[in-house]
């Protein structure tokens, strides 16, 4: 997988499919995840903006989970409750102690 800038200037990220030498610099092949077909265009390393690093194996089903209802609810709404939650409790309790030691 690699970024790239095509001819209009837009960043494209696919997949490299060949890697070939084209007057003694590396040229790359590349294809969309969802074309059925090899770009026409090839990539130089000119072009080249960055390449993938790592693989975060099942990465996509996370991101298509928490991009969900049921997943943003898990992964957003209920731990921001627990913050806010968390945190009235320790000012109101905070607050009590105060008013106790007071006495």
């Amino acid at each position: 997988m690699i970024t790239f800038q095509d001819s209009e200037g837009r960043f494209v990220t696919h997949r490299v499919v060949d890697i070939s030498q084209e007057d003694g610099s590396p040229v790359m092949k590349t294809k969309g995840d969802n074309n059925n077909v090899v770009d026409d265009d090839i990539v130089t390393s000119d072009a080249l903006i960055g390449r993938q690093a790592f693989l975060i194996k099942n990465g996509g089903f996370i991101a298509r989970f928490a991009s969900s209802s049921l997943g943003f609810m898990l992964l957003i709404i209920v731990p921001l409750i627990g913050y806010v939650s968390l945190t009235l409790y320790e000012r109101i309790f905070k607050s009590n102690q105060v008013k106790k030691s007071s006495t």
